[in-house]
């Protein structure tokens, strides 16, 4: 049975895959494992789905680097046990120190604490023990994202439930930012901790800054095999990546399936007992989230709803799940308002559901106000293009100031005008993103999910071997040893052709021969520049991709070959192959532009000509080259499978005869095979 990993940081996200979850258990026949980090853990659990937490993979150096770190940092009072901590610090510490040294990895943890951590060694390593058919994350940044780059690199197929609008923005510090020192300590005497401040000047250290700008990067060109999206909106920015539009699919939200039923059934009476408020007042709920201009942008509330001063209205702040609300609440008192009411532990859909009017700066609870139909409001007093915008959606009206702010709310809610929203009907769902996002999950998991660019297969083929001559026309089991190197390649789910590509000379004629008795599809071209057979043949048979094979490796894996395919298109690379496996089992994955941009080199040797791949490996400043670490249970190196020599075909006959069984071979029976060979 196939596996579904879902990863995902957070409550919130995790309400964005539990639906797709439980869709599968019922319906699919896919195995469904999960690894929840920080609040997502327990949301799972709450929700009858058993995961894992990064506690689990724990190892010494992450405790050693992560306990001390969790000890001065971690919430006694959260629900994220001590040791989730400790491994969410150690391996992201660990890796960062790696990456850039321990001077400057305690800097970037001291200015950013846990918000550019991009822990993809950890993450490799996670996956690799884990060893799923598919892993599905959704937006967030950290092990999420971590997460889609190092199932990349290991050619493991992902999808990306993107529950904003498919732009990817920029870190920053979850802390309040202050000025001077004075303010810092203000605050601190107001009883906020001291790691939760920082001073905007520290924010400009240069270390700091090159590493969140490379981790930016790094997510810019991340590129899941499939996308599930909201709405066209959504789509469409991906695009501007560069990103194939093939790959990004229209599905809907899956955590905004039920949002009709919150509208529906939320007691707004029962409430607003909850809260505290009178239920006959016109409610206008702020969600609030740590972003950088948070103290800011709450101050412009306050402002909006000093001029309006309206008894009718009710306005509310909605916690973040990762705010506790001491900076609101000071905040709050300096300015003498004990209005405005804020509110932790009820649902956000609830508290939607009772709002005639949402604001927000750039929230998911901005789109999700839009599902119920509700009237939005957006603060941005930057000017800047970093947030969700909303007013291009035409789903809500953009506010730069108080003055803005407190029109707009006055004129929907005492005034009664309406508000120009024309987007909000596209916004209404069917209830059925989740059973779509499923179904994506399926195709992938199963290798139905088809590349999007054409991927061809070319066996570099020749009778006239010096150390074992007509090697590829020698029977093994009663089959010619090219057929078995066609047999294996053809088990690729994602190759669209296999071509042979021999050369002109007389003495392939008996390949040739054979090659078109069994319709097997063939080129010939130069015998000595094998680069330029390569590329005749690509061109003839439309290649956008080509997977090199040589006709010496009988064993050669279509697994193997699928997730370097997987891996090459997820990565963006223009050249891959796998280390760690038995010389003889893969191959090379190149694109075909790549080739021919090597061909054009007047640098090229007879040797770069006749071993068609060997400059690109050797030139790796000039093309991006990818190499994809082998599934721990093919990670045998030492071992030699391709013939070369009489010695080896013996040895090849050998192993077929053990381990070759109705027309098929296992890779891991034949390296079982051997192994009890060398014990014995």
């Amino acid at each position: 049975m196939e596996k579904a990993l879902f990863i995902c940081y957070g409550g919130g996200h995790a309400d964005a895959l539990i639906p797709v979850m439980n869709y599968i258990k019922k319906n699919l026949d896919i195995k469904v494992e999960a690894i929840g980090i920080n609040l997502a853990a327990n949301k799972l659990r709450d929700n009858g789905i058993p995961c894992k937490s990064l506690s689990d993979y724990l190892d010494i150096r992450s405790v050693e680097v992560g306990f001390p770190l969790a000890k001065n940092r971690h919430d006694f009072n959260s629900a994220v046990s001590f040791a989730d901590s400790i491994a969410y610090y150690g391996y992201t510490m660990s890796d960062l120190i790696d990456e850039v040294g321990d001077d400057a990895a305690r800097k970037i943890l001291d200015i950013f604490d846990r918000r550019t951590m991009f822990p993809v060694k950890t993450m490799v390593r996670i996956l690799q023990k884990e060893d799923p058919d598919v892993v599905i994350t959704t937006t967030m940044n950290r092990f999420e994202a971590a997460a889609l780059v190092a199932a990349g690199k290991l050619g493991i197929p992902t999808v990306k439930v993107e529950d904003l609008i498919g732009r990817i923005y920029k870190t920053f510090p979850d802390k309040i930012q202050v000025n001077s020192v004075d303010e810092k300590q203000k605050l601190i005497n107001n009883g906020i901790p001291e790691q939760k401040i920082i001073l905007k000047a520290d924010l400009n250290n240069p270390i700091v800054n090159k590493y969140y700008e490379e981790v930016h990067k790094k997510q810019l060109n991340t590129r899941p095999t499939a996308f599930a999206v909201q709405c066209e909106f959504a789509k469409k920015e991906i695009a501007k990546r560069e990103i194939e539009e093939a790959s990004i699919h229209i599905t809907g939200q899956p955590a905004f399936d039920k949002h009709p039923w919150y509208l529906k059934n939320t007691d707004k009476k029962n409430i607003c007992e909850k809260i505290g408020i009178s239920s006959n007042k016109k409610i206008i709920t702020f969600m609030s989230q740590p972003n950088a201009e948070r103290e800011d942008v709450l101050k412009t509330l306050i402002a909006a709803v000093k001029r309006i001063n309206n008894d009718n209205l009710q306005f509310i702040i909605k916690l973040h799940p990762n705010e506790d609300g001491k900076i609101q609440q000071l905040i709050l008192e300096e300015n003498n308002i004990d209005s405005i009411k804020l509110v932790k532990e009820i649902d956000a859909r609830q508290i939607i559901a009772i709002s005639d009017l949402v604001i927000t700066v750039s929230s998911t609870t901005g789109l999700e106000a839009a599902v119920m139909g509700k009237p939005l409001l957006y603060i941005n007093t930057t000017g800047k293009d970093d947030y969700i915008p909303f007013n291009e959606m035409g789903i809500g009206i953009k506010c730069t100031d108080e003055k803005e702010l407190s029109d707009a709310i006055s004129s929907y809610l005492i005034d009664n005008k309406q508000l120009d929203l024309p987007g909000i009907s596209k916004f209404t769902t069917d209830g059925k993103a989740a059973e779509r996002v499923a179904k994506l999950i399926s195709e992938l998991a199963k290798k139905d999910y088809k590349p999007t660019k054409r991927v061809v297969a070319i066996i570099q083929a020749r009778m006239g071997s010096t150390r074992l001559p007509g090697k590829v026309m020698k029977d093994i089991c009663g089959k010619k040893q090219i057929q078995h190197v066609i047999d294996n390649i053809s088990k690729s789910k994602f190759i669209s052709d296999v071509i042979v590509a021999t050369s002109v000379e007389e003495n392939n004629n008996p390949l040739k021969k054979y090659l078109t008795e069994k319709d097997i599809k063939w080129y010939e071209g130069d015998e000595n520049n094998v680069l330029s057979r390569f590329i005749e043949a690509g061109e003839t048979y439309d290649a956008e991709i080509v997977v090199r094979v040589t006709a010496d490796n009988p064993l050669c894996n279509a697994e193997c070959i699928d997730r370097m395919i997987e891996s090459h298109i997820q990565t963006n690379s223009d050249y891959t192959m796998m280390k760690g496996l038995p010389i003889g089992i893969a191959g090379e994955v190149v694109n075909f532009d790549t080739l021919k941009n090597e061909y054009m080199n007047k640098e090229l040797t007879d040797r770069d000509k006749e071993h068609v791949t060997i400059y690109i490996n050797e030139h790796p400043e000039e093309y991006k080259v990818n190499y994809v670490p082998a599934p721990l249970k093919y990670n045998y190196p030492e071992m030699y499978l391709t013939v070369d020599t009489p010695e080896d075909f013996k040895k090849m006959t050998d192993i077929f005869e053990h381990c070759y069984h109705d027309s098929s071979i296992d890779l891991k029976d034949v390296i079982s095979y051997l192994e009890k060979k060398v014990k014995a």
